[in-house]
């Protein structure tokens, strides 16, 4: 595969994933509230697999110190564990967020992790009430635990020479190439897990190109190249 060819092909990637994310996906029927009784969802919209990936309701309390904003957030996920489809392995981090005065909101933006590896692609975004701290909505890209693969079958000493292989470049020696795993949502809510590698090239032009490199070890039939990326952009898991 030529550096072009890669590159286009991360475009493709890319496109895809963000048509699956708008088109494939409907509305449902609530499916569970809190216990309390006087909260719970009001409505929502789910993909093609069934997940939610937006929740509109009075959806529990988020409060901005530190030490409430994490207990909060697993609330949450155990409060709504059958509507994500979550079985327990699943956790979420705030990693950014933005307060909008004017209508007194505040907006949360968690990153999710299964069994502690990072979900490439899993977030939820939290819309926050800034007076109660009250949840009225999320926006999601979650990628339940259930049945996704817990150990790879392939050693890590082996992703870069098959990376090598497949996109046909040049590795620079001077680069650790230590990969380490990861989970990765495709476009259509379906999750892989994956060896994540850094990999840099020199291009035709002899400038120094930056890719990160999924290698899926267990859901395709052997291990080959899930997804390339440059790191500039957010990826999007593809097993052709």
């Amino acid at each position: 595969m030529t550096h072009g060819h890669l590159r286009r092909a991360a475009r493709v990637a890319l496109g895809a994933a963000m048509v699956g994310f708008v088109i494939g996906a409907g509305a449902q029927e609530p499916q569970g509230s809190p216990p309390n009784g006087q909260s719970g969802i009001s409505r929502q919209h789910v993909d093609e697999r069934g997940i939610p990936r937006f929740i509109e309701g009075r959806l529990g309390l988020l409060r901005g110190d530190a030490h409430h904003r994490d207990s909060d957030i697993r609330s949450f996920l155990q409060t709504y564990a059958g509507s994500l489809r979550a079985d327990g392995s699943e956790s979420l981090a705030i990693r950014r967020a933005h307060k909008d005065a004017a209508i007194g909101k505040r907006h949360y933006r968690a990153s999710q992790r299964i069994n502690g590896l990072d979900v490439v692609g899993g977030e939820i975004i939290f819309h926050v009430d800034e007076q109660t701290a009250e949840i009225y909505a999320i926006d999601a890209q979650f990628l339940p635990g259930t049945g996704l693969p817990r150990a790879p079958l392939v050693r890590a000493q082996a992703v870069a020479g098959l990376i090598a292989a497949d996109v046909g470049i040049e590795l620079d020696p001077t680069d650790k190439h230590d990969p380490h795993l990861v989970y990765l949502r495709r476009a259509t809510g379906a999750g892989l897990l994956a060896w994540k590698l850094e990999v840099s090239f020199s291009d035709r032009e002899g400038a120094r190109q930056i890719l990160d490199v999924y290698v899926d070890i267990l859901s395709c039939k052997r291990p080959r190249i899930a997804a390339c990326t440059t790191s500039l952009t957010r990826p999007r898991g593809i097993c052709s």
